[in-house]
């Protein structure tokens, strides 16, 4: 009785595991059925669109597979269509839904290039939702302009060299890469690597010969490996919270220097970084007299962390007679201090003499600080809430473009019919 009775139990159970089993075979079906079907009216929409934009963007970004002939559909419809985006700034390919691909996806996908080509915009393929790629599919990648592929946490020495033929790559995920890597990399002409938390000084010699890193993981670095970094056009470091002055007479050789992880600077410091063309350090939340009359050398600078200057301090930053010299001159060209959100009539009035000048934490101005910003090249108010018709009028003069909030843009334009911008608008 006893054996029967297990031999029945055995009999159900086996039952009720085919009928689950079915079940969940069946909701598989069903899903891939729903998953082929959102995938049709995608391409649906592609083939009907215009233009390729934002709405084009997010239904091409929610796929998670595609065929082969997909692949191909995709790229012959940015062959022939027109790519753009918010303000004109073309979208890429954005495929970050697909969480794999075939070898010749890879291939195809690596082809994609704006047509006509946009000389100031790479098309940049993301597929950010890989957490792996074999050696072909990396070799297929290596042919697109632009490439993200920020989940992969490692790639092998083979898949660097292939990778090192991107002219923009992001490899943001990778926790470390080896000296064979780093090499391999070093041949990308604008390299991401915001995933390192260290380098060796051999990675950072290898490194050195890019015209763009940026390396926000590292919260330190050697004397050597900032002497090394220091040969890159344009360097990101703003993991950094400290630096050391030997570190910042390196650092000072670079075109291009981001630091925005310093809140404090010493002035010997700044005036080893003054040599720098670009220059951002929008971490800083005060800084001295003595450092505003360094800083004045620079002929980009960045201080958007920065709540409120002294009238000394601005007439130190303008370092310059206006616009037609700033431009003719080494002076002082562009300054960015968006943390102000008010200032007096004579910062404006010192102010005004920078050829460009970006406060956009302002949201309000008098008419004789509106009068005298109107003297600036360009000029960038995106925080205003409102604008008096004598205010718009004074800054109807500026004579290389103008940026103003949504709010006020109807009364700017009222007198102001060229260079003029709405905020919500701008193409960064």
């Amino acid at each position: 009785m006893k054996r029967i009775l297990i031999l029945i139990v055995l009999m159900l159970a086996g039952c009720g595991e085919s009928t689950y089993t079915a079940k969940v075979e069946q909701q598989a079906d069903s899903t891939k059925v729903i998953q082929h079907s959102e995938t049709e009216d995608v391409f649906a929409q592609l083939s009907k669109a215009f233009i390729i934009s934002e709405p084009e963007g997010r239904l091409l970004n929610n796929l998670k597979l595609i065929t082969d002939q997909q692949a191909e559909t995709i790229i012959g419809a940015y062959e022939t269509k027109f790519v753009t985006g918010p303000a004109l700034d073309p979208i890429g390919l954005p495929l970050n839904g697909l969480s794999s691909i075939t070898n010749h996806q890879a291939e195809t996908l690596g082809k994609v290039r704006y047509h006509p080509p946009k000389a100031a915009y790479y098309c940049t393929l993301y597929l950010n939702g890989l957490t792996s790629i074999n050696e072909e599919q990396a070799k297929g990648l290596s042919k697109a302009e632009s490439l993200e592929l920020n989940g992969l946490t490692s790639i092998t020495d083979e898949q660097a060299k292939s990778l090192g033929r991107v002219e923009d790559l992001y490899l943001n995920g990778l926790k470390s890469i080896s000296d064979q890597q780093a090499e391999s990399l070093s041949k990308v002409e604008y390299l991401n690597l915001n995933g390192l938390t260290s380098i060796s000084d051999q990675q950072a010699e290898s490194l050195s010969n890019r015209s763009f890193l940026e390396l926000n993981g590292l919260a330190t670095i050697s004397n050597q490996q900032a002497e090394n970094l220091s040969k890159i056009g344009s360097l990101v470091l703003n993991g950094l919270t400290s630096i050391t002055d030997q570190q910042a007479e390196s650092l000072g050789k670079a075109e291009s220097l981001e630091l925005n992880g310093l809140t404090s600077i010493t002035d010997q410091q700044v005036e080893s970084l003054s040599k720098v063309e670009y220059l951002y350090l929008n971490g800083l939340t005060s800084i001295t007299d003595q450092q505003v009359e360094s800083l004045s050398k620079v002929e980009y600078l960045y201080l958007n962390g920065l709540t409120s200057i002294t009238d000394q301090q601005a007439e130190s930053l303008n370092s310059g007679e206006g616009l037609e010299e700033n431009i003719h001159q080494n002076n002082r060209y562009h300054l960015e201090l968006n943390g102000l959100t008010s200032i007096s009539n004579q910062q404006a009035e010192h102010l005004s003499k920078i050829g460009s000048l970006v406060l956009n934490g302002l949201t309000s101005i008098t008419d004789q600080q509106a009068e005298s910003l109107g003297k600036t090249g360009s000029l960038e108010l995106e925080g205003l809430t409102s604008i008096t018709d004598t205010q718009a009028q004074s800054l109807r003069k500026i004579p290389l473009g103008l940026v103003i909030s949504d709010a006020c843009y109807d009364v700017v334009s009222r007198y102001m019919k060229f260079g003029l911008t709405k905020a919500s608008e701008r193409k960064y």
